[in-house]
């Protein structure tokens, strides 16, 4: 059987996080596609290669990089496929007919980034950071689905990969080709874990307290909470004195 290989065709991601389905049809730069290489060898003992580039900027890597997402063929449980007739809008805005591969997996996708970006990955820009929080859902699956063009793959191709896995033939390709030193245009990648999203903060959170005056002004003031009428009281007190004390004197009449 002949070698079946399509190589980094444009693809849509789509998976499930937390009860939502979740989709991821563009990265940053939105214009660069997210591609999609699958190779399987039956006449060098199933040999396989499962791999997602997904555009990306690193706050210390110039234009041009991107992180890879593989899937080790001894980590995928099952591998079934289907004609989409009613695909998400992400992938109609994208394909005229669709197919989607969808894996099942033991085990975390691997997620390798260029050997000379610091750890761990800063996004350069917001839309970036938005792509890092959906890569770090996609190292956390254990299920991903796959849309790519329809007539990329036969249906006896895509069964033969299936059965495959079915029967725990494949195993990684060794082709040189794929040796991660070679990626990113020779200057090598290195594993790396996506760390997740941080919380909001505090102060976005909540909101402030209202200010010292907006409080004490709700209150009666105190009489001696001003200096100018304990005054006026001071010297008023002894005329007060002297007048109590003739109404005394008065009264004893």
């Amino acid at each position: 059987m002949a070698c079946i290989a399509i190589d980094e065709t444009t693809a849509v991601l789509e998976w499930q996080w937390e009860g939502v389905t979740r989709n991821l049809a563009t990265a940053d730069p939105d214009h660069d596609a997210i591609r999609f290489t699958l190779r399987l060898d039956p006449e060098s003992q199933y040999a396989a290669h499962f791999e997602i580039r997904i555009p990306f900027r690193f706050k210390d890597k110039p234009a041009g990089a991107g992180i890879c997402l593989r899937i080790n063929p001894f980590f995928i449980k099952s591998f079934s496929f289907s004609d989409t007739p009613s695909p998400p809008d992400a992938a109609k805005q994208i394909f005229d007919t669709t197919t989607h591969l969808d894996f099942a997996l033991d085990n975390r996708i691997t997620v390798l980034i260029p050997s000379d970006v610091e750890q761990p990955v800063v996004a350069a820009r917001a839309r970036s950071g938005k792509v890092l929080d959906l890569i770090y859902e996609l190292s956390c699956i254990a299920s991903l689905r796959i849309y790519i063009q329809q007539s990329l793959l036969s249906p006896g191709a895509l069964k033969s990969i299936s059965d495959a896995v079915e029967q725990r033939h494949i195993k990684p390709s060794s082709d040189p080709d794929y040796d991660i030193s070679r990626m990113f245009r020779g200057s090598g990648a290195k594993v790396t874990t996506i760390p997740p999203p941080k919380p909001p903060s505090y102060k976005k959170a909540t909101k402030a307290p209202p200010p010292q005056n907006a409080l004490s002004s709700r209150k009666r003031p105190r009489p001696d909470s001003h200096p100018e009428f304990l005054s006026q009281f001071l010297d008023k007190l002894p005329k007060l004195e002297s007048k109590v004390n003739d109404l005394q004197a008065d009264n004893m009449k």
